[in-house]
């Protein structure tokens, strides 16, 4: 189970997945010891994940100053992760894209698999939402009842932020994570500087 404040759950951090290329990578590997948003899409070929990747490219240049790294996770096959990223152009903005076509990595994430979060009324006004917003969709990029997520995670795999999607158009709000990210930094400066007081007043002659 993915816990706010927790480490990665181990089977989560070595799931396996695959680049667009093929080659493979755990997902502790791809995170790389930085802090790292982990955005998890339906299938490669759905509307609404196009919706998704759109809200997400504003916030790049503020998440990229503050050095927090951006992977895209899907669930169809190496060529279907290649083609998303022809058609949205992510890699050149520096968020890379991996899929696990096994949903290992998905159903660690308690990802939810459900026939409502496809055809329920409420993912078919996200569809009908995305479509309206210029978003193509297709049935063949992967699983199609899978739904998405997100997590954000400290360099030491600890878990900052987790967001499950229920629906189809259920979308992540990826402004909150810039101020999750500098709430986390704030944090950790003030521990930083209680531990270095305490420190002081230890080594000071009584």
């Amino acid at each position: 189970m993915v816990v706010v404040s927790e480490p990665l759950p181990t089977a989560l951090a070595n799931a396996t997945l695959l680049t667009a290329a093929g080659a493979p990578s755990t997902l502790a590997e791809v995170a790389g010891g930085k802090t790292m948003l982990v955005l998890f899409v339906r299938q490669f070929a759905c509307a609404g994940c196009g919706e998704q990747v759109a809200a997400l490219l504003p916030q790049l240049p503020a998440l990229r100053v503050l050095d927090v790294g951006v992977v895209i996770v899907g669930c169809g096959t190496a060529d279907h992760a290649r083609g998303f990223d022809e058609r949205l152009g992510v890699t050149d903005r520096g968020v890379r894209v991996f899929t696990d076509p096994t949903l290992t990595a998905q159903r660690a994430a308690g990802l939810s698999r459900s026939w409502a979060g496809v055809y329920g009324p409420r993912a078919a006004f996200g569809l009908l939402r995305a479509m309206m917003n210029g978003h193509k969709n297709a049935w063949s990029g992967g699983d199609f009842y899978q739904q998405g997520g997100a997590l954000l995670l400290s360099p030491t795999l600890r878990v900052l932020f987790y967001r499950p999607q229920r629906w189809l158009g259920d979308l992540v709000e990826i402004g909150d994570i810039t101020d999750i990210v500098l709430a986390a930094r704030a944090r950790e400066k003030s521990a930083a500087l209680d531990g270095a007081a305490k420190d002081a007043v230890a080594e000071a002659p009584s």
